[in-house]
């Protein structure tokens, strides 16, 4: 493990470049009213993930430089937190004159925020509130200026779902095989991802999901600085704090989101009015100071079999990254840098060291999660035009030792209640309708977002996504790439966010 002593002012001569006047870009459409966004599920459910479903030309810069780059933007297919089909956008900037071989940066940026007005396909335009993503788009500007073509996503998806670390990373991933598709490159591209803080949320679930997620991909190496690793220590570590318990209301409010949880069932009456503070806009640490996750709360979160189970499955280093990583935290007050944890990131760095991925970690000594973002960049870029250029990463696994565990919560029992189910009165192939045809009711009461899914042993071959059912009979049909399923044993599972409403083993006999 290398750490770094005394924090240089170099933060102060890179981002000293961004003062002055906003960007001078034609006035945006707000993207809650931008049709570019919008998208039909029903459509383009059947289509491969990374799909672009719609382009256009627009244009990118940082704010105070007159000068701006041509870009693209492409709406494509990808999949949200619970494996439902989903769309999101994706700029692409190239270099003025690319190489002969395209390399990628897959930039990801710690775009925090629960609305909209927050993600970078907007911000970099130069919409949002002055200063909003500026910092980063300087960074982003400089890889372009060295000849990479570069990718960043609004990776939280449609709904804007903060710190959903599986689909973070899958909605990167499919946005590099979309620019690959939209430029017609091939899959043998290299590729690296980078990220910092939120961004590096998306970098590492993207770098341990590629393995299995998206095996075609490239990729040379992973890039990633203040990393939040466990979010149930960084709620102990924040809560009650004056300058970042600001990010519990709104980190809480994407989880909800993205496993389809009615907040209401959790919130106090005071976590309401939090909630409604920032569900509009984008993360201010400061506000709310010393706010506690509980303090919003009807009960200790830790006695939520839901939240808890959400928790565990936010925690990094489950998965194993192929490509080699440069991961880079500051510590200034002994823990970590006022919101990551620097044993923590110590430990995930160690995990996978012990899985033989060549990692080079960094911890800063003084350096607070803002002084750390000037140096990870610095940093990254040698690191990068490294892994792009073939030479063997170098890794201080041998000096890194084990930090903090990471060892998920304990999940409560649940209490004794009447819990709804699905139903599945009948299921048969029909070859009229070229499906199998199923006839499903709810046990009682209304369950919306419902998902059924036809897998044969671990792979998911046929999916509906976002049904209301209720106690009345509902017919469905489900296609295995337009076709009836082929004879043979499935199991077919429906649920509700994080709730099993059906698990049930199919036998389809040969005709």
């Amino acid at each position: 493990m290398k750490r770094i002593g005394g924090v240089v002012g170099v933060c102060a001569v890179v981002i000293g470049c961004l003062a002055g006047a906003g960007l001078a870009l034609a006035a945006l459409v707000l993207p809650s009213a931008d049709p570019f966004y919008t998208y039909s599920v029903t459509a383009s459910a059947h289509l491969s993930n990374g799909t672009v479903l719609k382009e256009r030309a627009v244009k990118v810069g940082v704010e105070g430089v007159l000068a701006t780059y041509p870009a693209e933007q492409v709406l494509y297919k990808t999949e949200n937190e619970l494996g439902q089909p989903s769309a999101t956008v994706a700029t692409i900037i190239r270099p003025n004159n690319p190489p002969a071989q395209t390399k990628i940066i897959s930039y990801q940026t710690f775009y925090d925020g629960d609305a909209p007005v927050c993600r970078p396909s907007y911000t970099l335009q130069g919409g949002g509130a002055a200063g909003t993503g500026s910092l980063e788009s300087a960074f982003i500007l400089d890889f372009v200026e060295q000849g990479y073509t570069v990718v960043t996503s609004d990776y939280e998806g449609e709904t804007d779902d903060y710190g959903a670390g599986q689909e973070s990373g899958r909605n990167s991933l499919d946005a590099v095989l979309a620019a690959e598709n939209q430029l017609k490159l091939p899959r043998n591209t290299p590729v690296g991802l980078i990220g910092y803080s939120g961004g590096a949320t998306a970098t590492d679930w993207a770098a341990q999901e590629a393995p299995q997620y998206a095996p075609s991909l490239n990729i040379v190496g992973a890039a990633a600085g203040g990393i939040p690793v466990d979010f149930e220590h960084i709620l102990n570590y924040i809560g009650g704090t004056s300058d970042w318990a600001g990010a519990i209301p709104s980190v809480f409010l994407g989880l909800a989101r993205a496993y389809h949880l009615d907040i209401n069932d959790y919130l106090n009456a005071y976590g309401k009015s939090v909630i409604a503070g920032v569900e509009g806009g984008c993360l201010n640490p400061f506000a709310d100071g010393g706010l506690t996750l509980n303090k919003m709360l009807k009960a200790p979160y830790t006695t939520s079999p839901v939240l808890v189970r959400i928790f565990n499955r936010t925690i990094m280093g489950t998965q194993t990254p192929r490509a080699p990583e440069f991961m880079l935290v500051g510590n200034y007050d002994g823990t970590g840098d006022g919101v990551m944890i620097a044993k923590d990131v110590q430990q995930l760095a160690y995990s996978w060291c012990k899985r033989g991925v060549p990692v080079e970690f960094q911890e800063i000594l003084g350096a607070d999660h803002y002084a750390a973002i000037a140096p990870f960049e610095l940093e990254a870029i040698p690191w990068f035009q490294s892994r792009f250029a073939g030479r063997q990463a170098q890794s201080n696994c041998a000096e890194t030792t084990p930090g903090n565990p990471l060892t998920p919560l304990p999940v409560p029992a649940s209490p004794a209640r009447v819990v709804a189910f699905v139903r599945l009165l009948s299921a048969a192939v029909s070859h009229g309708v070229r499906g199998l045809v199923l006839k499903l009711q709810l046990s009682s009461g209304t369950a919306h977002g419902v998902t059924i899914e036809l897998k044969r042993g671990n792979k998911v071959v046929a999916k509906i996504a976002d049904l209301t059912l209720t106690s009345r009979q509902r017919k469905l049909v489900l296609r295995v790439d337009g076709r009836a399923p082929a004879p043979g044993r499935y199991t077919l599972v429906a649920f509700a966010g994080v709730t099993t409403l059906l698990h049930r083993t199919l036998t389809i006999p040969r005709s």
